[in-house]
This record gives C-alpha cells, sequence and structure tokens, in this order.
C-alpha cells in the first residue's frame, strides 16, 4: 500500500505536471471507486487544477477555495501523467487536458478512492486522521506514544494518532531504532521514544528523496530483506516474521530488544 512516502512523492509529480491545465474531459471507467455521482466529476470539464496537498496517505488537488479532488491509493494505486490515445492498464479515472496531456488515477485491486471535499481540515477530522508523521514536533510525538498502549508497531501504524505509517515503514523505523515490533508501548521510556522519531523522521526523509526507490535506498534497510532467514543488515542476525494487527511484520530478534 502507498505510505506517507510514496503519497508525497505522487503529490510532488502531480505539482510538476497538472497544474493550472484546463480540464477538456473526464472519463470514469471504475465508478465504485467515486465516493460521489459521477455527474459531479463530469462537472470538472473546464476547470483546472490550483495546487496540491498531503496528509498521511491522503493526497488533495485543489480546484477552487472551496473544492478540493481527494486521491487514497488503497493498496495498488497509482497516478500517470502522458500523452497519447491508449490509457495506462487499471484507468480508473482519466482526466483530459485541452493541451494534450492526459491524467490517470490507476487502481488495480478497486481499493482506492476518490472524494470530493470543501475543507481539508474537516476532511482530516472526519476521517479521524492524526497528525501527519512527517510534520509531527518531537514533543507532540512522545505525547502521543505515553498515551499509547499496546504493541509498538500497532501504535504507529494508528492512523487516528499518526497519519501516514503503513506495514513497510513501521517495520522499517522499528528495525532502525533496534525496538522489537511487538514490544509494549507503555514499557517505553523517553530515551527511546526519541530514538523512534529521529529514525522516523530520517527513514521517511530518506525514503522521499530517493523517490522511494528501493533500489537506492541505504543497503542496511530492513526493506531490502524482508524474508524469513534473511542475513540482518546490522548484526549477525537473522530476519524472522510474525503478525502484528492482521499484518506480516519483519524484524531482527538479535538487535531488536
Amino acid at each position: 500500500m502507498p505510505e506517507l512516502p510514496e503519497v508525497e512523492v505522487y503529490r510532488s509529480y502531480l505539482a510538476h505536471t497538472v497544474l493550472h491545465k484546463k480540464i477538456e474531459k473526464v472519463h470514469i471507467f471504475k465508478p465504485e471507486i467515486l465516493t460521489f455521482s459521477a455527474d459531479k466529476i463530469a462537472k470538472l470539464k473546464g476547470k483546472s487544477f490550483q495546487d496540491t496537498h498531503r496528509h498521511g496517505k491522503y493526497c488533495f488537488l485543489k480546484i477552487s477555495s472551496d473544492l478540493y479532488l481527494v486521491l487514497h491509493f488503497g493498496m495498488t494505486g497509482s497516478i500517470e501523467y502522458y500523452r497519447g490515445k491508449d490509457d495506462p492498464s487499471y484507468s480508473a479515472v482519466v482526466f483530459s487536458f485541452y493541451e494534450g496531456h492526459k491524467f490517470s488515477v490507476i487502481t488495480k485491486r478497486k481499493l482506492g478512492k476518490i472524494y470530493l471535499s470543501s475543507d481539508i481540515k474537516e476532511f482530516i477530522e472526519q476521517k479521524n486522521l492524526g497528525p501527519d508523521a512527517y510534520d509531527l514536533g518531537k514533543k507532540e510525538f512522545i505525547n502521543i506514544i505515553k498515551a499509547k498502549k499496546g504493541k509498538l508497531k500497532s501504535a504507529l501504524m494508528d492512523q487516528s494518532s499518526i497519519a501516514g505509517i503503513g506495514n513497510i515503514y513501521s517495520d522499517e523505523i522499528l528495525y532502525q531504532s533496534n525496538l522489537r515490533p511487538d514490544k509494549p508501548v507503555e514499557n517505553l521510556d523517553d530515551k527511546a521514544i526519541r530514538r523512534i522519531y529521529a529514525k522516523m523522521q530520517s527513514v521517511l526523509k530518506t525514503s522521499i528523496k530517493h523517490k522511494t526507490d528501493f533500489d537506492k535506498m541505504p543497503r542496511n534497510y530492513l526493506l531490502h530483506r524482508r524474508k524469513p532467514g534473511s542475513a540482518c543488515g546490522k548484526c549477525r542476525g537473522s530476519i524472522d516474521k510474525t503478525e502484528i494487527s492482521g499484518r506480516s511484520t519483519y524484524y531482527c530478534p538479535q538487535h531488536q530488544r
């Protein structure tokens, strides 16, 4: 599933491609991903996207001061900006611009969603999203974690507490923090929480810097070895697998304590 870094890369891509281009047509191939009636999106003809914003795993395209197109990419969603008659496979909605380019929202498993919203803050509140992980200050992060109970990985993935971190990046953050994903949150001291915050910021920034191209990420990252028995990139241990909050979880039992 696209997490905060992937969605931030999408947002930046959209900011450099689709803004200020007048929409000529909107083709809807998968109306089931729309959370509103299809005729509303057709009324975007003649309008243009003015700005972009992201909060957690949601990408916002500003149409006017009181109208935003909101994208959530589900498990396998993506976007593409292109010219030509042939649309990408699994295109759900395609925006055609008068100047000749197209912008496609792609979703293979139909789990993505497109929303219309009049206000970003109101949308965030309606979705019960916590503060964005990338913009979150250290003090606020410490307070959030101290108020949580249960397993550490579950706390990081709780979108109502911290928005943007999912399965892959929660594993990576804890791998780099030397902490077990199933460690009880209430057993953490302030030093450990500060370490998690620092690694969270580092991992997110590194991924965004490399446009989430895993091949360019540091070689000691867990994402290169998400397979039981793989050699750990930080110690002489090997990677183990468990399940937390219904998600496959990878960690090194030797250096993650």
